[in-house]
C-alpha cells in the first residue's frame, strides 16, 4: 500500500508536476529516475505494479493522517 509513505514524494512546481508531466512524459520519469536514483525507483515501480485493492475505512485514513504529522514533526 502507498497511502502516505513518504518514499513516493517528490516535489515539483506546478509547472512542472502538472504541464511538464503531461507534454513531455518520458523525460519527467527519466528525470525522476535520475534525482531520486536505483533504489527507491525501484520501490516505485513495485508500487505502481501492485494492483491489490486496499479498502479504507475513516479510522485507517485518521492512523494515516497522525502518523504523517507526526513524521513531519507536526504533533509534540
Amino acid at each position: 500500500m502507498s497511502y502516505a509513505d513518504l518514499r513516493n514524494i517528490c516535489c515539483l512546481c506546478l509547472s512542472h508536476h502538472f504541464f511538464f508531466k503531461a507534454r513531455h512524459g518520458l523525460l519527467y520519469w527519466a528525470l525522476i529516475q535520475q534525482i531520486i536514483g536505483p533504489e527507491r525507483w525501484e520501490w516505485i515501480k513495485r508500487v505502481q505494479a501492485d494492483r491489490k485493492a486496499y479498502p479504507m475505512t475513516l479510522y485507517d485514513w485518521q492512523k494515516i493522517e497522525l502518523a504523517l504529522k507526526q513524521e513531519l514533526g507536526l504533533l509534540s
